[in-house]
């Protein structure tokens, strides 16, 4: 049939001019804002069960997004270009964070260098022993 649409399905004609993890991000946010209010007196105990399981997939996956994003700002090093010492003192500063908590995340042996995307990528990826911080 020309001109039908499948719900929730992209075409060509959805063009937002941003990116698709653009989008994605705006939308969860939006969804998000719209059920902060509402009560949960009213979800059964298996829902909040399997809800909570949920929750911390997701959890896991905005992690998984947000350190793949703070990898990719990294090479594109835009704390330097915004006028910060690096990119993770930027990002502290955009996000109201300690100095050290995205600095440490990065640079740490901490569990953070074990996150692994879908792709099989690891980050952050192993620093050369030229490129290594002191």
């Amino acid at each position: 049939m020309p001109g039908a649409r499948i719900p929730c399905m992209t075409t060509a004609f959805d063009d937002t001019g941003q990116h698709p993890v653009t989008s994605t991000i705006a939308a969860v946010s939006q969804l998000l804002h719209e059920v902060a209010d509402l009560g949960l007196w009213t979800l059964p105990a298996a829902e909040t069960e399997t809800n909570l399981t949920a929750l911390a997939q997701l959890r896991h996956q905005i992690t998984e997004l947000e350190l793949r994003h703070a990898h990719h700002a990294d090479r594109l090093d835009l704390g330097s270009a915004a006028g910060a010492a690096d990119t993770s003192s930027h990002w502290a500063n955009q996000t109201r964070q300690t100095n050290g908590t995205p600095s440490a995340a990065w640079t740490s042996r901490t569990p953070w260098t074990t996150t692994t995307s879908r792709s099989g990528q690891r980050w952050p990826p192993a620093r050369s022993p030229k490129n290594k911080q002191r």
